[in-house]
């Protein structure tokens, strides 16, 4: 959530299987602070390998790998 919170988005659509799970995502939406470019980096640098895999449903993700 902090990787998505980190860019312009104005929503965020969680899934929760119970209020344990909700409550933890509250706290850290109340404590949020954005990552900074680096943190960014590395997390797409450590995804880079499975991107394609994971946007599959994109019709660009071939042409379209992280930045």
């Amino acid at each position: 959530m902090r990787y998505t919170l980190s860019h312009p988005v104005s929503t965020v659509i969680i899934g929760v299987d119970n209020l344990a799970q909700l409550e933890e995502n509250v706290r850290i939406a109340r404590k949020f602070v954005p990552l900074n470019g680096a943190q960014l980096e590395t997390l797409e640098q450590k995804v880079k390998p499975i991107f394609g895999q994971a946007s599959w449903y994109k019709r660009d993700a071939p042409a379209n790998p992280p930045k």
